[in-house]
């Protein structure tokens, strides 16, 4: 047979060989995945009033502690990041300020009138930029009202005594037309005169006890 002959047998034996080959559809697979939800924690009134800094009013929250540089001056860090790496936000204007170079410096903080805080513990650079690549802290103060209150007029006055501690004393009033715009007025003062240490700050048994004190030596 000549080889020409001979092409169009193999060319039908291919189409045969073809034809008999089975294609099969597999259904469709649809994944179907949850939003992952941004968990925040929000912590009350009640809290926020009984500290002196907002490091103090967050370091119970896990992963987050206070740089506590005296009792006057903490900032929040979250998973061994602070200063400028932490956003501390309040009415949509950071507020770190010098405390981002210098922790002895603290953010300015008013508890008494603070509705509630709202700690984000991840990333929030999105939103903030690289200064809350660690995380964000955002104060509700409610200097700027969000809705109309209940009556066109409204009166916060509050005074704390402390031991050791601030004295504390303010006001807020809100007044409004019950229908388009809301104002509040708001003065606040903090006052400490001194701290009180006693003078012997270890027991009498501890010096006769355990050490003899002699001039310009110590005997066990």
């Amino acid at each position: 047979m000549k080889p020409l002959a001979a092409l169009p047998l193999i060319f039908i034996a291919i189409q045969q060989v073809q034809a008999e080959e089975r294609i099969a559809i597999l259904k469709p697979l649809v994944f179907k995945a949850n939003a992952l939800k941004e968990k925040n924690y929000v912590v009350d009134k009640e809290k926020v009033e009984s500290s002196n800094t907002i490091g103090d009013a967050l370091k119970n929250i896990t992963g987050i502690q206070s740089t506590s540089f005296g009792p006057n001056a903490g900032a929040p860090v979250i998973r061994s990041l602070s200063g400028n790496r932490v956003g501390v936000i309040e009415n949509g204007e950071f507020i770190n300020g010098m405390n981002a170079f210098s922790g002895n410096i603290n953010i300015p903080f008013d508890p008494i009138f603070i509705e509630k805080v709202i700690v984000n513990k991840n990333t929030d650079n999105i939103r903030y930029g690289g200064n809350a690549i660690g995380g964000s802290v955002q104060i509700e103060s409610g200097l700027i009202p969000k809705k109309i209150e209940e009556k066109p007029n409204k009166l916060d006055i509050v005074f704390r005594k402390g031991f050791n501690d601030f004295d504390v004393k303010g006001f807020n009033f809100n007044i409004n037309d019950q229908k388009n715009w809301s104002t509040n007025i708001r003065y606040s003062e903090y006052e400490i005169s001194s701290y009180k240490i006693p003078e012997i700050v270890k027991p009498n048994y501890v010096k006769t006890r355990f050490f003899q004190i002699q001039v310009g030596s110590i005997v066990h």
